[in-house]
């Protein structure tokens, strides 16, 4: 299979390639990691020089495989899209848990998946409106741990 890109292009895959590698193996061990997908990104890195992309990825000798550059670590697309995804997950995650505990609290964890409690997804849905309203207004300002002394 040939595929023909310009310069242009290619840094735009790039960058893509690189945000999906650090989504999918950026909080794994090297022992961990998905091989498959950092072999694909280390071929597709391979033709960085060939692509005029040579600031963005180099090989590392020392560790036999392409490595980012600072220029790529730290380009204002990949910075931006990398928080704009963490803040995002950050909250969903956290007003998910939060309304899970609190549902489960009051129905039992069971509930929340079976739909076991009559109208089950509106009272999810209060849970989870609750934390959403909350975060929205005052983020964390109002988030107190029980038991913190500091």
């Amino acid at each position: 299979m040939t595929i023909e890109l310009t310069p242009a292009q290619y840094e735009t895959l790039l960058k893509l390639v690189y945000l999906g590698e650090w989504m999918a193996n950026g909080i794994r061990t090297e022992e961990e990691r998905d091989e498959k997908i950092h072999q694909a990104a280390q071929h597709f890195y391979s033709y960085a020089d060939e692509a005029d992309a040579g600031a963005l990825i180099e090989y590392d000798k020392e560790y036999h495989q392409y490595v980012s550059t600072p220029a790529l670590d730290d380009d204002a697309e990949i910075v931006r899209f990398r928080e704009e995804y963490d803040d995002e997950v950050f909250w969903d995650e956290l007003i998910e848990k939060l309304a899970m505990r609190d549902f489960a609290n009051r129905y039992g964890e069971e509930h929340w998946f079976s739909g076991g409690v009559q109208d089950g997804s509106d009272i999810q849905s209060g849970f989870i409106n609750k934390y959403v309203d909350e975060f929205e207004a005052n983020g964390i300002g109002n988030l107190i741990i029980k038991g913190d002394e500091l």
